[in-house]
């Protein structure tokens, strides 16, 4: 007998977990100890990213204040 539609899709939903997040296989799922370093090199990365965007954007606020000088004929100050 063919299940319906509605029927397969309802028993895939059955076995999601209740965060919305789809449920791994057994022989993918990580420790404990595991996620929580992946989490920590995670936020590693994200922390030096946003360090990063930082004195990116702090350059380009030098730059685009240097160009905006030099077309209004300022100039840029002598070192």
């Amino acid at each position: 007998m063919r299940r319906s539609r509605h029927g397969l899709l309802r028993d895939l939903a059955d076995k999601q977990p209740t965060t919305g997040r789809p449920a791994l296989p057994d022989q993918q799922r990580i420790t404990t100890k595991s996620h929580q370093t992946v989490v920590r090199a995670l936020r590693d990365a994200n922390r030096k990213l946003h360090e990063e965007n930082e004195r990116l954007r702090n350059e380009l606020a030098v730059a685009l204040g240097q160009l905006r000088d030099f077309r209004r004929g300022i100039g840029a100050p002598a070192d």
